[in-house]
């Protein structure tokens, strides 16, 4: 979820931003977030950590706008609901059982929202679609969130491969 947005957001940068072509993978990293973060969402998250051999780092959110105005139920919410009390909508909602496209089906669970659920993954999407774009393969995963009960908002990429660029046949 979110390479798209990912995509359009690169072409927006190069374009507005007039940078040189990146030499490292740390350089990289740098302008996701000086320049990246600053233009899009106006936050300037810290690089925390790079491993040894400078394929990964995590960065930290100093607060995340997508998260602004959210909270999240609490695990320990889940209420038995007494038969004769009638369900809220959302309380309908939340019991039903989904088909998902290849006819299986989804069990829902109620209260597990801080444990399985990473509000704004929708940001390791954006940046995996935009590393993507400028031929850098990486995983990119919510390592905390403060929704969650965290200290710090953090994300982790790890690069897997840089992308070699390939010309369609028939193209010149």
């Amino acid at each position: 979820m979110g390479d798209n947005i990912g995509v359009r957001l690169i072409d927006e940068l190069l374009s507005k931003a007039n940078l040189e072509r990146c030499t490292s993978f740390k350089e990289t990293a740098e302008i996701i977030t000086k320049i990246g973060f600053k233009m899009f969402l106006n936050i300037v998250p810290n690089i925390t950590y790079w491993s040894a051999d400078g394929r990964t780092f995590q960065m930290v959110l100093p607060e995340n706008p997508l998260a602004d105005f959210v909270e999240l139920p609490d695990d320990g919410d889940d209420i038995e609901n007494d038969c004769n009390q009638e369900l809220s909508i959302n309380e309908q909602l939340s019991n039903l059982n989904i088909e998902n496209e290849s006819g299986g089906e989804i069990k829902r669970r109620k209260g597990l929202a801080r444990k399985d659920l990473w509000y704004s993954n929708i940001l390791c999407g954006v940046l995996h679609g935009a590393l993507e774009m400028v031929q850098l393969d990486c995983q990119v995963t919510f390592v905390s969130d403060v929704l969650r009960g965290d200290p710090s908002t953090e994300i982790r990429v790890k690069l897997l491969q840089i992308l070699k660029d390939e010309i369609p046949d028939g193209d010149e």
